[in-house]
């Protein structure tokens, strides 16, 4: 799903999501798979890969996997397994965008 406008979501996503603009996962929210957003704010479930300038997770909120950003915010309650990387120049491909050269995607990560 590819978005040009902001998105609140309170049903569940599973797949990959690129949004130009900010995504809000509400309580009762969940997504599962890849998401590359400018800012990301979790009051639900995230499971997987993120990529965001700005995350957050707020009370009740939970990501599960990887996360690639340059600023992450846990509030009280809110939770994060995983591991946080920083974006290297405000771009991450998601795994989807890197397969056409994985070898060297997985090289340029390595070395990072």
């Amino acid at each position: 799903m590819e978005l040009s406008c902001n998105l609140h979501l309170d049903g569940e996503i599973h797949g990959t999501i690129r949004a130009d603009h900010a995504v809000r996962v509400g309580r009762d929210g969940q997504i599962k798979g890849e998401l590359k957003a400018d800012g990301l704010v979790v009051a639900g479930k995230v499971d997987g890969t993120v990529n965001a300038k700005v995350v957050e997770i707020v009370e009740g909120g939970l990501i599960e996997g990887t996360v690639y950003c340059d600023e992450l915010i846990i509030a009280k309650g809110g939770r994060f397994f995983g591991e946080s990387k920083p974006m290297k120049n405000n771009i991450t491909p998601l795994k989807s965008e890197s397969k056409a050269g994985s070898d060297d995607a997985d090289n340029l990560s390595a070395q990072g």
